[in-house]
């Protein structure tokens, strides 16, 4: 092994929670033995088992004998799937039919699948869904694919959405992509703690107009509408994320390989959408490239570690049925919240063998079945921390400020919100609001929607605060709102009692700004990176300005972790007494 795969195989021995979860048939063929010893067990966190007897007997109360058995041993789980995957870095591929494979015979031909063949250095996962959307019909972050590649975890995501948004029917809800793209973004970002690269990709040239597709579309899609979209994504993402955030054209690519082949584009595509095993090759070639351009100029990193949250009692109970085929696995978000550790009870309702694994992801847990597993399943779960703070959003219907509707990304799954402080003339609709809306069809003039964004419409400005919940909170951290200026061309900082783990802009009140600032709606932590323009930041206890920056900022402060315990004994044998005590004077 060289470094890197050496230290990849470290972290996997040492991170056990991000093993995926096998099939059946994936452990008959590696640890036959193993398999057969776990029948009988019940899964803990982020573990796969075997299932093979019926069981059509009520739910058992907490506790009860038969209930319960011992979690499997997270590092020899891990042990068990190093020699196969431990040195290689996980890339989830997200997105619409083209990268299901519709139309190309044989999976290894897809083009995801084509794509990692050709990275030495990373395994690929396919997650692609037939008519799906960046949004807001058929979007991808609603389907199940979602909740399958958040369960299995990955290193390096690509999103490859955009064609079925070119659809007729789709066309008023264009000037919406930036934003619902932002947010499936922002959603992977959150979502996945060990996540070092994103890549958008340009969707496919359309050969000819017909069915969903008009003329339209086509123009919308192969004159550049829909690629300048992505990039204005990436290029949005670049200026405040802490990772790697690439672009992948797919659309130059494919045009490419036809100028090299002198063969019509016709050659490439089965039908005037989907392109055949030599379309998809050259997609899976392109992005081959790309991410070994990243690679290449990246050190391996730490994958973060994550755990089970510890609570005094679980918060509530859901209960749901997942039914699995022999080659399609069945997988559900539990969006109330973390799974508590042990806490999936299951009545199983098929006669197939089948395996079962759950994990927690950001503040909810995914539970998966697989290899025909069909059961109900009550699972017990323990809400995340929550704050509540202030998000300043002001529209305006005239000029010179022509804003008929903005919004704000919330670090966090909102659950409730309520206008603090009205800034304008116009009067919000509703006072406060707990329940998600879409800003296209609800007839208020503010709310939030799709969890975690907050807008505003019809000239309303004001404040509002807003109540949303993250799993990255410790409850003991105080979140406090400051007021910090630096005077042109100069440097201040503001020192705090206990190390910074997080920081937010809520309005910036100067007007001698030279650079721009990141977005607003991103979070600052400490690995976010600095450079020459870079105005301001954290640094351990410290938020800092620079170059005529005044602003108004949130900031989230922890006490640190103790190192060691206190003891009253002593440490050391020099510590007790040396001489027994004397009633004579000794000097």
């Amino acid at each position: 092994l060289d470094s890197r795969a050496l230290h990849a195989l470290l972290l996997w021995t040492h991170s056990y929670a991000r093993v995926r979860a096998l099939s059946r048939r994936e452990w008959d063929d590696q640890q036959p033995e193993v398999h057969r010893s776990l029948r009988s067990s019940r899964p803990g966190p982020g573990k796969a088992i075997a299932i093979n007897a019926p069981s059509t007997r009520p739910r058992r109360p907490r506790g009860h004998a038969n209930m319960s058995a011992k979690m499997i041993s997270s590092l020899s789980l891990a042990v068990l799937l190093v020699s196969a995957h431990a040195q290689k870095l996980r890339v989830a591929v997200a997105g619409d039919s083209i990268v299901a494979g519709s139309k190309v015979k044989g999976s290894e031909n897809y083009w995801p699948a084509v794509m990692g063949r050709n990275l030495d250095w990373a395994t690929a996962g396919n997650y692609g869904f037939s008519g799906r959307t960046i949004g807001p019909e058929s979007a991808w972050y609603r389907s199940e694919q979602h909740c399958a590649m958040l369960h299995d975890g990955f290193d390096v995501a690509i999103v490859a959405l955009g064609t079925n948004d070119a659809k007729t029917r789709l066309a008023d809800v264009r000037d919406q992509l930036v934003n619902r793209y932002k947010v499936i973004v922002l959603d992977l970002v959150r979502l996945e703690p060990r996540l070092q690269a994103i890549f958008l990709c340009a969707p496919v040239p359309i050969l000819r107009s017909g069915g969903d597709f008009d003329a339209d579309s086509l123009r919308f899609v192969n004159d550049g509408a829909m690629s300048d979209y992505v990039e204005e994504v990436v290029a949005w993402a670049r200026t405040g994320l802490a990772i790697h955030v690439g672009f992948i054209d797919h659309a130059a690519a494919m045009w490419d390989a036809v100028t090299d082949s002198g063969d019509p584009i016709d050659d490439f595509y089965k039908d005037v959408i989907h392109p055949d095993a030599r379309g998809a090759r050259v997609l899976g070639l392109s992005a081959a490239a790309a991410l070994d351009a990243w690679y290449a100029n990246t050190p391996p990193r730490e994958p973060a570690d994550w755990g089970w949250p510890s609570c005094a009692a679980p918060a509530g109970t859901r209960s749901f049925r997942l039914e699995s085929e022999d080659e399609k696995p069945a997988t559900n978000c539990v969006f109330d919240g973390q799974i508590v550790e042990d806490g999936v009870d299951y009545n199983q309702e098929s006669n197939a063998a089948g395996s079962l694994s759950y994990r927690n992801v950001g503040e909810f847990g995914v539970v998966q079945v697989t290899d025909g597993l069909r059961a109900l399943f009550y699972v017990d779960y323990c809400s995340t921390p929550c704050v509540t703070e202030s998000f300043r959003l002001e529209s305006y219907l005239d000029p010179p400020l022509p804003r008929p509707r903005v919004s704000i990304y919330v670090p966090g799954r909102i659950e409730s919100a309520r206008v603090g402080r009205r800034r304008g003339s116009t009067v919000e609709t509703v006072v406060d609001v707990d329940e998600s809306s879409d800003p296209d069809t609800s007839t208020d003039n503010w709310g939030y929607y799709e969890d975690s964004w907050l807008w505003a419409q019809g000239g309303l400005r004001a404040d509002f605060e807003v109540t949303y919940c993250m799993t990255d909170l410790d409850p003991a951290c105080t979140t406090t709102q400051v007021e910090i200026e630096s005077a042109s061309f100069q440097y201040a900082s503001m020192a705090f009692p206990e190390p910074i783990t997080r920081a937010r802009i809520f309005s910036v009140e100067s007007t001698t700004v030279l650079y721009p600032l990141p977005p607003i709606d991103f979070v600052v932590t400490p690995s976010t990176p600095v450079d020459a323009t870079t105005n301001w930041g954290i640094s351990e206890s410290d938020l800092w300005i620079d170059k005529g920056l005044a602003a108004k900022v949130y900031v989230t402060h922890c006490p640190p972790s103790p190192t060691a315990k206190p003891t009253l004994a002593p440490t050391d044998a020099t510590d007790a007494p040396t001489n027994a005590p004397t009633d004579t004077p000794t000097d």
